[in-house]
């Protein structure tokens, strides 16, 4: 019994043992085959992240080379656009948007840095004002005083179009602290097409050159217009029946208006007595005397115009506010000399059509079916103490030569430039460049000067504001397109400073007055200052084809007179 459990309890030990062995070998085998699963998933896992990791490689290869190719464009487009010609736009055709152009081409550039030069303006021809009164009395032709754009421009490299200027937009705009915007960018300008005036949301970029222009440097030299409808200018019936005379086409509709004086016979309908022919000037500025002693001196020589009166109207009857008292005294002297000129004291306030067609006299007919209406001009005369009122009657041409104000856009969202508050000219630095904007500068009649150390107060003064002259045009043309040289090269600008060399004006029939800038009575008139004002705008020509072209006109004048004076003795 002993030995029976004795060898049960090795037989025992010796199951417990194999099973254990059994057990770790099989917990080996276990073992092994999850550290072979491990492996071969480690082997796949890591065979795909290769794969994986090629895929990448080659997509980034593919990412980089389209990353280079796009870098390589870029610096291609780059280069294009440092390479391509900077535009300059040029608004505005009159002394200082004219002879800026002119003078922008003619100047020195560095290599393959010639800008593109476009002069826009609303009419085809160029007119040169000082010049208008011999042109009205048509003793100077049209093509010496308003030679077309197209012939003055013929040898330059500036391309000219017949545009209107409606709206100007900046590429990019800003808005400062002070409320006022501010660019330094170019942009385009929106332009008058076919007649159609450009819609506030029409800004398809098409590329059609007629529906803007498109700047990288503008100049804005719009000049000025008569202005009838302002508070400050603004007189009952000016518009409907005064005849400004401010450019060509004013010109052209005064002469049809003469001839049409000088055919009346003051007859109505057969009947009646006649009443005389009155022509009133209104301002006693340069503009109105220099127009009236003209008429005056035409209608001397003319028959049919012989018996025709002009009334100058003058503010309280004072002539040439601002001349010197030379110049003052040369034109006194011509207004004596003209037997038919009468200086009407007093301040226009309303101009009336004559209510009573019927009556013999106000209304001119003719023989071809024209007429033209006769107007009554009311005056206020005396002082605010003292004020009357006085009537010209039956005035058979009104001519208006006050009341010039910037020929600009007045609502602003076509013109994002500051405007002075009280003249409504552009506000500009010392160098013309427009106050905010880096890229666009003013000149002329449409511009005001402001320094850095005007404040708001005093910029509704007068300060910085130019005579309206073409002397001033001149000489602001030769600086702005000396700044626009510098703005495009990267040197520094010249502050305009306006030198103020006397003042020329005409008496009428070949005589004229020059007054120097030393001096208050430093003035030579007659014949010799008509020349001599002559000499100086010859100089003043825009280009020396157009010189000579005059210049060989008057002295044929000239050599004509003196064999004709010749003969006669």
């Amino acid at each position: 019994m002993i030995y029976i459990t004795s060898t049960l309890r090795v037989m025992k030990t010796k199951i417990d043992s194999r099973s254990t062995r059994q057990s770790a070998r099989c917990e080996r085998l276990s073992y092994q085959r999850n550290m072979s699963r491990k492996r071969i998933a480690s082997s796949e896992e890591a065979r795909a992240r290769v794969l994986i990791r090629r895929r990448n490689d080659l997509s980034d290869v593919g990412v980089v080379a389209g990353q280079e190719e796009e870098e390589e464009g870029r610096r291609s487009a780059d280069d294009d656009e440092k390479n391509k010609p900077v535009k300059v736009v040029i608004v505005g055709g009159g002394f200082g948007g004219l002879y800026c152009a002119l003078k922008l081409d003619s100047m020195q550039w560095p290599k393959n840095k010639k800008p593109l030069i476009s002069l826009l303006d609303a009419n085809e021809q160029f007119l040169f004002k000082p010049l208008m009164y011999e042109l009205l009395e048509n003793e100077m032709d049209e093509e010496s005083v308003a030679p077309r754009f197209d012939e003055l421009l013929s040898k330059t490299t500036v391309t000219f179009k017949k545009r209107e200027v409606v709206r100007v937009v900046p590429d990019v705009v800003l808005r400062t602290k002070m409320g006022t915007s501010a660019s330094g960018t170019g942009g385009k300008v929106l332009l008058r097409n076919r007649g159609r005036a450009i819609k506030k949301n029409d800004d398809d970029d098409d590329g059609d050159d007629d529906v803007f222009e498109k700047y990288d440097y503008l100049v804005v030299a719009l000049g000025a217009k008569v202005d009838f409808m302002s508070e400050k200018n603004f007189v009952n019936g000016a518009k409907e029946f005064a005849m400004p005379f401010n450019g060509l086409e004013d010109v052209k509709k005064m002469q049809e208006r003469i001839e049409l004086i000088k055919n009346n016979n003051n007859n109505n309908d057969g009947g009646g007595k006649g009443f005389e022919k009155v022509v009133t000037v209104v301002g006693a500025g340069y503009a109105g005397v220099e127009l009236a002693l003209c008429l005056a001196r035409w209608f001397e020589r003319e028959d049919g115009l012989r018996d025709v009166k002009i009334k100058l109207v003058a503010k309280d009857g004072e002539i040439l506010k601002n001349a010197t008292v030379g110049g003052k005294n040369a034109a006194n002297k011509a207004l004596k000399k003209a037997r038919n000129i009468e200086i009407v004291s007093g301040v226009v306030e309303s101009i009336k059509m004559v209510e009573e067609v019927g009556a013999a006299g106000e209304v001119a007919k003719f023989d071809d079916g024209k007429t033209y209406k006769k107007v009554n001009v009311s005056l206020l005369t005396g002082n605010k103490d003292d004020e009357r009122k006085e009537i010209i009657e039956n005035v058979d041409m009104c001519c208006w030569t006050v009341g010039l104000s910037a020929k600009l856009p007045t609502n602003e969202n076509d013109w994002p430039f500051e405007q002075d508050k009280l003249s409504g000219k552009i506000v500009t630095d010392s160098t013309l460049k427009v106050a905010g904007y880096d890229r666009v500068f003013a000149l002329g009649d449409n511009s005001i000067q402001r320094t850095k150390e005007e404040n708001e107060e005093s910029s509704n003064k007068k300060n910085g504001e130019k005579p309206a002259t073409a002397q001033v045009a001149f000489q602001a043309a030769d600086y702005c397109a000396w700044n626009v040289w510098s703005a495009i090269n990267k040197k520094s600008l010249l502050p305009f400073r306006y030198q103020h060399l006397g003042d020329m004006m005409t008496l009428g029939d070949k005589e004229g007055a020059v007054q120097f800038p030393f001096g208050a009575d430093a003035t030579l008139d007659g014949q010799p200052a008509f020349a001599l004002r002559r000499l100086a705008y010859l100089y003043r020509m825009p280009t020396n084809e157009q010189r000579l072209k005059v210049g060989q006109k008057w002295f044929d004048e000239i050599r004509e007179g003196l064999l004709s004076g010749a003969n006669q003795s």
